[in-house]
């Protein structure tokens, strides 16, 4: 795997473990005492943390270092208590740009505030 496919999928794997714990890049920046520019260019795969960041993110969302860096996660099983419909939804979201998918949260928020 090369340097630009190992940036993207640890991209694809920050923007789910953000989305998880509902973090914007501004939160992650203040979090992890970093720029903006660091954050956004981690996020669009442009390139991934040093080391130190990447231990900081793994103890920020609580994670192995897998979860960042591998390209195969596994599988939730029946046990994860999600139907098929949360699943769905789930693998939308994971589609949408960081934007969209913040901007769909704030939907949701809205609606079960309805």
């Amino acid at each position: 795997m090369g340097q630009e496919e190992i940036c993207a999928v640890f991209a694809r794997n920050l923007n789910k473990l953000m989305i998880r714990e509902n973090l914007k890049q501004s939160d992650l920046v203040l979090k992890l005492n970093v720029s903006k520019a660091q954050v956004s260019d981690w996020c669009a795969g442009k390139n991934i943390p040093r080391s130190n960041y990447l231990a900081s993110l793994v103890d920020l969302f609580g994670c192995q270092l897998s979860e960042l860096m591998s390209e195969k996660q596994p599988a939730p099983t029946n046990e994860d208590g999600l139907s098929e419909d949360d699943k769905r939804i789930i693998e939308l979201l994971h589609q949408l740009t960081p934007e969209n998918r913040e901007r769909i949260v704030e939907i949701i928020k809205a609606l079960a505030s309805q």
